[in-house]
């Protein structure tokens, strides 16, 4: 298994959510939550999900990102670069959401 992260702007969510559950069921429409915004103020502007992805998983992504190029997607690799979310957000410019979701 692979870590994966995906971050995606809120403008092509709902269609992101529609891809992934037809690649991998309808538990991909939750898949995905408000990770950030160029202040960290709601609304958030970028949503990710980050987690292991199994390999065939993993070969369902490339025709995915193509079919959303403004989607980043990314392995990494998380006793090795722990940090790594937060500096990708950095390197974006965005910030962790302020808003504490209940």
């Amino acid at each position: 298994m692979t870590r994966q992260l995906i971050i995606i702007p809120s403008e092509i969510l709902d269609a992101v959510r529609e891809a992934a559950a037809q690649a991998f069921g309808d538990v991909a429409k939750a898949a995905f939550v408000p990770m950030g915004s160029p202040t960290g103020d709601a609304p958030a502007t970028h949503w990710w999900l980050a987690g292991l992805f199994p390999e065939d998983a993993i070969a369902k992504l490339p025709a995915l990102q193509a079919a959303f190029p403004e989607a980043h997607v990314e392995s990494y690799h998380w006793r090795q670069q722990p940090g790594r979310p937060w500096a990708l957000m950095a390197e974006l410019g965005l910030q962790a959401l302020k808003t504490i979701f209940k």
